[in-house]
Order: structure tokens, then C-alpha cells, then sequence
């Protein structure tokens, strides 16, 4: 497993909701990504309701349980697990 996600997966509960707040905020927010979302339609909407626990245990479940993938870092297999809760979401080619 690659470095960085075992350290994901080894992270308490509360860190593991605080790297999912993170993530999402960065999601969001960074402008780079934020315009690029856009034009992708990303709406917000796809987390509403969502709290950091909930995107935690998506993000987690995601690299535990694709072990195919664990060569990605944890970044793109978190974006990879909120695409697939998201059917809005148009990820970039």
C-alpha cells in the first residue's frame, strides 16, 4: 500500500474527518479547481446534508477497499470516492 494512504487508513476517526472536511473545503474553494468544477458541473449540492464522519467513512471505505488502486495518492482516490456518491459530477478526461 502506498505510504500516504496507509497513513490515511491509520488515522484516528477524528483526524480521518478533519482530512475529509479538508479535502472537501480544498475542493471547493481553490480557485483553480473551483472554476474547473464549475465548467464541469459540481454543484455543491452533492454534499449537502453530508457531514465530515459520513465523507470520512466514503473516503476511507474507497481506499480500503480497491486495492488496485493504492498506488494513487489518497487525494485521487478521495476525489474518486465522492465522483461515485455524486452522480452529477463529471470528472475531467
Amino acid at each position: 500500500m502506498a505510504k500516504y494512504n496507509s497513513r490515511v487508513l491509520n488515522l484516528s476517526a477524528a483526524s480521518r474527518r478533519v482530512y475529509a472536511a479538508g479535502f472537501v473545503d480544498a475542493l471547493l474553494l481553490t480557485p483553480i479547481l473551483k472554476n474547473s468544477l464549475a465548467g464541469m458541473g459540481v454543484p455543491i449540492r452533492c454534499f449537502e446534508g453530508m457531514n465530515d464522519e459520513q465523507i470520512a467513512a466514503i473516503i476511507s471505505k474507497e481506499i480500503a477497499s480497491r486495492p488496485e488502486n493504492w498506488h494513487l495518492g489518497a487525494n485521487v482516490q478521495a476525489l474518486n470516492s465522492l465522483v461515485k456518491v455524486c452522480p452529477e459530477f463529471v470528472p475531467p478526461k
